[in-house]
């Protein structure tokens, strides 16, 4: 990213009438939050706007005054189109018929970035997307207000574990103050964001944690179609269990291996030592950042997923030490 970068985006934004910006797949906090953050305050400036996800905004996430705006296909007459927390291309799922290839922002903060658009303004320093977005507002003049601070704050907030986790930095929460003093409510948004879970979460994870096992370091469970049908759970994701897998003492990364209906297993990687696990997830296609990373495999059944998900952990962890 350089001064150039910068200048151009700015003028290009500045030019648009018609904005649709994009999130990945399987959304979570800081690519809900980053979408609808950047939508709310450039309508500020007598933008139009189009939040968009191929997927639907989580449940969880449905306290964000606007979250009904997204759409889930690219509006056909967007003069622009921007991405954000989507590493790569594929990550914006089938809202890739819509850009047709072509991306003219990409902002986003993970490290495995493919820098697939006309400009490219990825910063790897920031623990959130949404904490790079307010910079880059700040640096383009763009006020934030309540709304847009609300959805922000939840992005920095989701991504950082509610600033437990180790990129976590003094900008972060000189990020989340600035927020905070723009009328965004960070108990509120913790305790809605982090805490609450519905029933059905609960009863997935009694099924999920059973099948818990620990073994080479490794802390790794799944999530199978049965597992959500007999508890009741009807969101996309895990409900958060590979994050509490984590809190096992003595274990160096936390894997959780999610089936889907259309035949592909999603796996998430969270490390607690040095192992770089977006390293890892880049053998199968993902990426993210060095302590958390997930991919998707296609076509596969969750044993066989599971069995070359767990020899690739085994053989990163025997080359850390």
């Amino acid at each position: 990213m350089t001064d150039a970068s910068l200048l151009q985006a700015q003028t290009l934004l500045d030019s648009a009438e018609h904005i649709a910006v994009i999130t990945h797949i399987s959304p979570d906090g800081d690519a809900i939050g980053s979408a609808l953050g950047f939508a709310l305050a450039l309508r500020r400036t007598g933008k139009t706007v189009t939040p968009v996800c191929a997927d639907n905004v989580p449940r969880v996430f449905q306290y964000l005054k606007g979250y009904e705006t997204f759409e889930q296909e690219v509006p056909l007459d967007a003069d622009i189109i921007v991405t954000v927390d989507a590493a790569s291309l594929d990550r914006i799922g089938s809202a890739q018929r819509g850009v047709q290839g072509r991306v003219h922002i990409n902002i986003d903060h993970h490290i495995s970035n493919t820098n697939y658009a006309e400009i490219n303004l990825v910063s790897g320093e920031a623990a959130s997307t949404a904490e790079y977005l307010v910079a880059l507002f700040e640096q383009f003049d763009i006020p934030i207000k309540t709304k847009a601070a609300r959805a922000l704050l939840t992005g920095i907030v989701t991504d950082t574990q509610g600033f437990r986790t180790g990129n976590t930095t003094a900008k972060s929460l000189a990020t989340a103050q600035k927020l905070m003093e723009r009328g965004a409510d960070l108990h509120e948004i913790t305790e809605l964001a982090l805490h609450r879970k519905s029933l059905a979460a609960v009863r997935l994870w009694g099924n999920v944690f059973k099948k818990a096992t620990v073994e080479d370091g490794i802390a790794w469970s799944t999530v199978s179609l049965l597992d959500k049908q007999n508890s009741g759970y009807t969101a996309p994701g895990s409900g958060d269990v590979v994050q509490i897998l984590t809190t096992i003492e003595g274990i160096d990364v936390a894997v959780v291996l999610v089936e889907k209906p259309d035949k592909t297993v999603s796996i998430s990687w969270r490390a607690t030592s040095a192992l770089n696990v977006s390293d890892l997830a880049a053998q199968f296609g993902g990426g993210g950042h060095k302590a958390a990373a997930g991919a998707r495999i296609p076509n596969i059944k969750l044993d066989k997923a599971t069995e070359l998900v767990l020899a690739a952990t085994r053989a990163a962890l025997a080359d850390l030490r």
